[in-house]
Order: structure tokens, then sequence, then C-alpha cells
């Protein structure tokens, strides 16, 4: 069984989708997939085996920044502008070199 998080646009209530060893996709409320013990623990951690807590931190932080501009961008709020995007990943990748090899191979 595969876990593929999904949200529904066309209500309020989040759903997943479960995938069987066959390939059949079933969509689901999330309230309801959550009564599997099996489901419910795949949901609480998602391992991120391959990579380290800081490692790990570094992506995410990349992430919001550009989940924080696209919003920026397409809700037409004010943005911070480009400058402070290319700013911010600068910093993030002046690390060392064994830092950056890791963020490489977390990255795929």
């Amino acid at each position: 069984m595969q876990l593929i998080m999904s949200s529904s646009s066309s209500s309020r209530t989040r759903k997943i989708k479960l995938k069987s060893s066959d390939g059949e996709i079933f969509e689901v409320e999330e309230a309801v997939a959550t009564q599997s013990e099996t489901i419910r623990s795949m949901m609480e951690v998602i391992p991120v085996s391959e990579v380290s807590g800081k490692t790990l931190a570094m992506v995410i932080d990349f992430c919001k920044m550009h989940l924080d501009h696209h919003r920026r961008h397409h809700c037409h709020v004010a943005d911070k502008g480009e400058d402070h995007v290319r700013e911010w990943a600068l910093g993030l990748f002046q690390v060392d070199q064994s830092a950056f090899f890791d963020l490489v191979l977390a990255a795929r």
C-alpha cells in the first residue's frame, strides 16, 4: 500500500489517496483512513532516511521560502522582491562542501 497525500479543493475535508499493491487508487477522507493504525502511523512521521536533521532543516527552509514567494506572487500581495529571494537563496548555499553535497543528495 502506498499513501498519496492530497487535498480536496471542492470541500474543506482533507482527503488522501491510498494506492494498493495492484495499483488501484482509493480517495478517502483522512478521518476514514486514519481509523487504520497502519495508515495513521504512516501519516504521523514520514522517514527521510538518507538526510540528516541539519540538511532537512535547510531543505524545509528553502521550500518555505519558495512557497511564500509563490503565494505572494500569485495573490498579488506586496512582494519583498526578487532580490530578497535571490539573497536568501545565496545565503542558504554558503555552506561547506560536505553540507552542499548533502543538500544535493536530499534534493534528488
